[in-house]
């Protein structure tokens, strides 16, 4: 909630956690995705992928953030 009050950032939830109780809260916190462990470096990066791209695009002038070779 913390992250959503001030921006926009896309939020995904790697965690431990995965019944269908801390899911649902996750999602109703704000994440965008929730994803739990074991998962493989494929799939996180086609879920940060696919996060990026519902994202509202940068503002003019805005910060762009990136991670490694990912880019919405």
């Amino acid at each position: 909630r913390w992250i959503r009050a001030r921006s926009e950032l896309p939020v995904i939830l790697l965690t431990a956690r995965g019944e269908e109780a801390d899911r649902i809260v996750g999602l109703e916190l704000g994440a965008d995705d929730y994803v739990t462990k074991p998962f493989s470096p494929r799939e996180l990066a086609a879920r940060v992928r696919s996060v990026l791209r519902r994202a509202a695009p940068v503002a003019a002038g805005g910060e762009r953030l990136t991670f490694d070779e990912l880019e919405p």
